[in-house]
């Protein structure tokens, strides 16, 4: 999906795949979407076609919003910066209790 994305906006608003940066997040309650983990789970023929029309669909706004983000351009300031936190948890091997 993300091919297709990066795909789509460098043909429709003059990009290269190398200025086109996508994020995500990881998640485990968000839907499924075409060509990704479709082996885990149990779906018949009328879901797959949710599935895909869904997945359409997503590709589509997220290349509308790419434009309408390149449109609204205007001169900003970036800075970057490296930092430690150190209050994340792994809740595999959290040995405080509950």
């Amino acid at each position: 999906m993300s091919d297709r994305i990066r795909n789509q906006i460098g043909a429709k608003y003059g990009l290269t795949r190398a200025q086109i940066i996508l994020s995500c997040s990881h998640t485990h309650s968000g839907p499924v979407l075409q060509d990704a983990l479709s082996d885990i789970y149990p779906l018949d023929t009328k879901q797959k076609e949710v599935i895909k029309k869904y997945s359409a669909n997503l590709e589509k706004q997220i290349v509308t919003l790419a434009g309408e983000a390149i449109r609204s351009l205007v001169p900003a300031q970036l800075y970057a910066q490296n930092g430690v936190t150190r209050f994340q948890v792994n809740r595999r091997n959290n040995v405080e209790k509950q």
